[in-house]
This record gives C-alpha cells, structure tokens and sequence, in this order.
C-alpha cells in the first residue's frame, strides 16, 4: 500500500514532514506495508498488510483479524512502537477477483491532535500529477514517486491506473495544489500492478479509497 496526493504544476510542495504516515509491521519489527493516520486515533491500511503483519494463514483470510497490530509513525518516532486492532466491521478482505483489500484499524493509544491525513474529495480528472509514498520490499525507510493519472482499470475498474512521470518532467518537482491552500490525501492505494513500458517509465494501476 502506498499514499497519494494531488497538484498540477507552478507551487513548490514540501515532502519532508507528512505526520499521517504510518508504517505496519511484522513481529520482527520489519516493515510490511503503509498506512494512514486519520485523526488522532484510526489508521485505513490493507486487509493483505495486516495479513502480512500477523502471519494470518492464507484459509483464514476472511477471518477479522483479533490480533494486535505493531505501528509506527515514520516522522514521529518519539511516538513509536504503536499498537492497534481492526475495528469491528472494518475488515475487507482481497476478493478473488483483486476486490476489496481493505482494514481500519484503531489505535491503543490516541496520538496528538493535527496529524491525521487531511482529506479532499476531487474529481477524477485525468492527467491530474499525484505523488505517491510507500515502502516497496527491502526500502524500509520508503520511496517517493511522481505519477500522472490515466484512467480506470482493474476488476470492477474500480483501480486508477497511474503512469510514471520521469524526475524533472514534471517542472522539476514544482506543483500546485488543487482547490485548497495545503495539499491533501485524496487516495490510499493498497495494492499496485506495475509494468515497464518501453520507455523505460513505470505505470500502475491502484484503489482509490472506498466512498
């Protein structure tokens, strides 16, 4: 799972400092996926995340996980280890047709007021620029991307596919924010299907979060 923004070029964005980030990890303290915080104490993640966390065995897949979930915050670490729990009727599990995938957890312990995500709901206008965080295998400390937005697909075209836009093509990391005066999550995108293009760019196809 990983994060993504919103912008259209011309207004210097800041990366450096995004409280909401959230890491999930196993009972060996590696990371295994993302999260978002929302408000002070619920954290949207991926059912298959948290799967990944708590060794779930695949044939109990659909099972609500009773288990407590290891966090951390990647830019709050004075606030870590974290505990949480999926929350009664949060639990979504990846369907056989790559549906679904979804797990809201809540916290043990609230955290300070003002680091949850902000959130926007914007129209889906294709070609729209979007940045995106998460933690592929073996980059623990995570990796950002630049993406532009293509269009619907994957089962049910509930997916977006989102293609690569190469360093410096996208006005040298300047953009601007959309409707509002701070940039906001507009998307958790649990799962990626990514190919490599002739170019030699990336596209992918991720989840918006549910309605």
């Amino acid at each position: 799972m990983s994060l993504f923004r919103a912008y259209a070029p011309t207004v210097a964005v800041n990366h450096g400092c995004e409280p909401w980030t959230v890491r999930v990890l196993g009972a060996s303290g590696a990371c295994v996926g993302a999260g978002m915080l929302l408000g002070t104490d619920h954290v949207l993640t991926c059912a298959h995340v948290v799967s990944a966390a708590i060794a779930q065995p695949p044939d109990q897949a659909h099972a609500t996980p009773q288990n407590d979930i290891l966090l951390d915050l990647v830019d709050r670490p004075d606030l870590s280890p974290l505990t949480a729990r999926v929350v009664r009727g949060g639990w979504v599990p990846p369907a056989d047709d790559e549906g679904g995938d979804i797990a809201l957890l809540h916290l043990h312990q609230p955290v300070p007021e003002g680091m949850g995500a902000p959130l926007r709901r914007l129209s889906r206008s294709w070609g729209r620029v979007v940045h995106a965080f998460g933690f592929p295998e073996g980059l623990d400390t995570g990796e950002h991307v630049t993406a532009e937005l293509a269009g619907w697909t994957g089962p049910g075209r509930e997916w977006v596919q989102m293609n690569c836009v190469p360093p410096g093509a996208a006005d040298t990391g300047r953009v601007q924010r959309t409707g509002d005066e701070r940039a906001a999550i507009v998307g958790t995108p649990p799962g990626i299907k990514s190919t490599r293009p002739r170019s030699g760019g990336r596209s992918g196809a991720r989840r918006p979060p549910p309605k």
